[in-house]
């Protein structure tokens, strides 16, 4: 019995010797993985921060329209709301659409020419800076004395400058005007592309310039020929100087340089990669009464009346052309044109976010996002159930009610910034950089060791 005993203790002896004993203890090993978790986090956040910065300048959730649905909201629904100055150096004269006593009416006509070269001469007496004529004059008129007229009269104005609209052609650098008024309007032009609305957005553009041809492997900015509003800027702004307009593609903006390329810059604008520049269209009540044209025509000898015009840039365009029916009626072309104008004058216009703050807001939502599932773990119990918007999808996911209101929070701080400053932040990719930071940060804070 004895002996039976201490040949089992034996072989138990054997049996654990035999046992592969592990070199580090299952309590060990977890810890010296924690030891990395704070540098695997920044590696993973910095990695989610740059995927945020480029889905954000691609932009990937305008896929499904999401980026121009918010845009559209801040813009016409959030800044109506907002005062927008008219620039009191501005004024609008429109022909009516409907049949006159005296002076054009209807639709752009050459024959109206005779009508111009009037008005031309008592702008000019009244003291107008510029008159602006937002029509192109590419047709030849019936009667060639007319259009005679009109470009000897655009000659011999002295104190004012006239600017005409014109379209380009792909390719081109010069555009095609009326064979007798080509010699005095080939150095009075720029192009008017504008008031254009991108696919089903009511967010209006107006393009500041267009690409010179041959400039397809330039690298850095490309010389540009310019918009009907930025030539009224440059008068407006810096008369007298030599200023020069140039594209950036790789920061999307217009820029004015003193002198030509490498020059003083001077002013720059956003617009998009067609050089469409957003328009904070002024309300009506804003802009004040445009009077038609048939009235300034009738009291065009009347001076008490003309002062109205004096040291103005005075835009002539018609009742017609890319009309928006609005809550306050009919708003046309020129109206977008002007607004345009004003919009640059007045320096207050829409503009995004600027890269480097686009990314801090990035970098401070990632961090929020990974300080809630750290350290507020508790609160993050509190949830509410979404509702797929998918019928056939079933799913019901949980989120944080802390999440909801830090994004309400945010969404009220990008509102107040784009009605005080007209800038428009890309609140969806904010917003996304928040959650992606809580999910990850959940997903990997067993392995990692956070409780």
């Amino acid at each position: 019995m004895v002996r039976t005993e201490k040949k089992a203790r034996k072989q138990a002896k054997k049996a654990v010797a035999a046992k592969p004993v592990p070199l580090v203890s299952p309590s060990v090993a977890p810890t010296r993985m924690q030891r990395w978790r704070w540098p695997i986090l920044i590696a993973l956040y910095w990695t989610l921060s740059v995927l945020v910065l480029f889905a954000s300048l691609i932009p990937l959730f305008n896929i499904v329209r999401v980026d121009d649905g918010i845009r559209n909201l801040l813009v016409y629904y959030v800044g109506s709301r907002a005062e927008n100055k008219f620039d009191p150096r501005l004024e609008v004269v429109l022909v009516s659409q409907n049949q006159q006593p005296e002076g054009p009416w209807g639709q752009i006509d050459p024959s109206h020419r005779v009508f111009y070269s009037e008005m031309l001469r008592s702008l000019s007496a009244a003291g107008a800076r510029m008159v602006i004529f937002d029509m192109e004059f590419a047709r030849e008129g019936k009667d060639r004395q007319v259009d005679l007229e009109f470009a000897q009269t655009i000659a011999e104005l002295k104190n004012t400058e006239v600017m005409v609209a014109a379209d380009l052609n792909e390719g081109d650098t010069f555009p095609i005007f009326a064979p007798a008024l080509e010699p005095v309007l080939k150095d009075r032009w720029a192009i008017w592309d504008g008031a254009k609305a991108k696919g089903s957005s009511s967010v209006r553009l107006v393009r500041l310039g267009i690409v010179k041809p041959g400039q397809e492997n330039v690298v850095g900015e490309q010389s540009i020929t310019p918009s009907l509003t930025l030539h009224v800027l440059s008068r407006a702004r810096y008369a007298g100087q030599n200023i020069q307009p140039f594209f950036d593609p790789f920061m999307h903006e217009v820029r004015l340089r003193e002198g030509g390329a490498g020059g003083r810059e001077v002013d720059h604008f956003p617009v998009n990669k067609e050089l469409y520049f957003m328009v904070d269209l002024i309300a009506q009540d804003e802009m004040g009464r445009h009077p038609p044209f048939h009235e300034v025509y009738s009291q065009r000898q009347n001076p008490n009346y003309m002062r109205n015009f004096n040291n103005k840039f005075v835009i002539i365009g018609y009742e017609k052309g890319d009309e928006k029916q609005t809550d306050e009626g009919k708003r046309f072309g020129t109206d977008i044109q002007v607004s345009a104008m004003s919009n640059l004058l007045q320096n207050s216009f829409i503009h995004p976010l600027s890269l480097s703050y686009h990314y801090l807001v990035i970098l401070v939502m990632i961090a929020l996002g990974a300080v809630l599932s750290i350290r507020f773990r508790n609160l993050m119990t509190y949830t509410l159930p979404i509702r797929s918007p998918v019928g056939f999808i079933e799913w019901k996911p949980q989120v944080p009610v802390v999440l909801i209101v830090v994004s309400f929070i945010y969404i009220c701080v990008a509102v107040l910034g784009y009605l005080t400053t007209r800038t428009l932040f890309p609140i969806s990719y904010h917003i996304a950089a928040l959650f992606l930071a809580y999910l990850i940060t959940i997903a990997l804070s067993a392995r990692l060791g956070f409780k």
